[in-house]
């Protein structure tokens, strides 16, 4: 905006002054066009280069696979840290073992901004890391959607299959954006079937947008190991093997990082039910964060509401049987709610906080 605005101004002046001392109109064309080309110089100057591309090292690298067979409930099913995948919900072995894919569709090549760091002219999701510490060395999944000339990402990473529990499960991971200015948009799908994208043909469960408001605060540049959480329910696949698709579909951008990709059996924050009291309803649910509770014939209750972590992020005491609460405070994803009644009887809904 300020190089569109130095540049006509300095024609105006330069205009007026050409005209006072009855320079010819040549010179004056001359002019005008030399100031239109630095305003274009100086806008494309400004364009996504306010946040540098951190040196590309992992590009001959691949992402490892490990297999850990402990079980407990509510242990990791899934874990993608950035570079190993683990957990307990996959079988290296069988007649579908796990694996998992990259998929460059778009075929669009990165601008020189990329290419001069070292990174590859054209690529699916990269594997990038910085190292926060000596001994401390952070990866992530890389997103970029800064190509030359200008389209749109269709790049995939997709992986499985991961065995659901009968009890269902919560996935749950983190994203970034160096650059404030421009925020990438991308999709999460789940299906049955297997690894290519072509499969993912079922509404993604969840969507952000390019530069969307949710992600408005979700930027740091440096040192990269601050990210952003997200989480979704994935109970509508409890009982089944799944496959999950991530398709990076951001149009004219800059980057996303996406990292701690973790599914995790439903048993939520290791509380033991001792009561699973069916009269216990919760509506709207999903909700932006308004809830009302009908405890039914409960009374004198206390409401905890729990985050993937763990971590207490609400709580209630002596409820009537109807209640409402407001946890519009908190982040969209999915969140535990813990009732105890008066004589100790714990029962345990989800809910699940969805941003406009």
């Amino acid at each position: 905006m300020y190089a569109i605005f130095n540049g006509i101004l300095l024609s105006l002046i330069f205009i007026i002054y050409l005209k006072k001392t009855e320079k010819n109109n040549r010179m004056k064309q001359r002019y005008i066009l030399f100031a239109l080309v630095v305003m274009l110089f100086d806008l494309s100057a400004q364009n996504k280069t306010q946040v540098q591309p951190f040196p590309f090292l992992m590009e001959n690298q691949a992402p490892q696979i490990k297999f850990d067979n402990e079980k407990a409930a509510g242990d990791t099913l899934f874990l993608f840290d950035g570079y190993y995948f683990s957990g307990i919900g996959f079988s290296l072995s069988g007649a579908t073992p796990f694996h998992y894919s990259l998929q460059d569709l778009d075929q669009l090549t990165l601008s020189s901004r990329y290419t001069g760091a070292g990174y590859p002219a054209k690529a699916a999701f990269l594997i990038d890391h910085q190292v926060i510490a000596p001994a401390d060395t952070n990866f992530f999944l890389e997103g970029i959607s800064d190509f030359t000339p200008p389209g749109t990402a269709n790049d995939w990473m997709s992986f499985g299959p991961i065995k659901i529990p009968a009890a269902g499960a919560t996935l749950s991971w983190k994203h970034n954006y160096p650059d404030s200015d421009f925020r990438d948009g991308y999709k999460v799908y789940v299906n049955t079937v297997g690894l290519g994208a072509a499969n993912f043909t079922v509404t993604p469960v969840y969507t952000v947008a390019d530069n969307d408001v949710s992600t408005k605060s979700d930027t740091l540049n440096s040192p990269l190991f601050v990210f952003y959480p997200r989480s979704t329910s994935l109970s509508a696949y409890a009982g089944q093997s799944i496959y999950l698709g991530i398709q990076h579909s951001s149009v004219n951008q800059d980057r996303v990082l996406i990292d701690d990709i973790l599914i995790k059996e439903y048993s939520p924050t290791g509380i033991e039910v001792n009561n699973t009291n069916e009269t216990i309803t919760i509506y709207p649910n999903p909700s932006t964060g308004l809830f009302t509770i009908n405890m039914g014939a409960t009374s004198k209750t206390h409401i905890e509401v729990y985050d993937v972590m763990g971590e207490i992020v609400y709580s209630k005491d002596n409820i009537a049987t109807t209640t409402s609460i407001d946890l519009t405070d908190l982040s969209a994803g999915v969140y535990s709610l813990k009732v105890i009644s008066a004589d100790n009887k714990i029962a345990v809904k989800e809910v699940l906080i969805t941003k406009q």
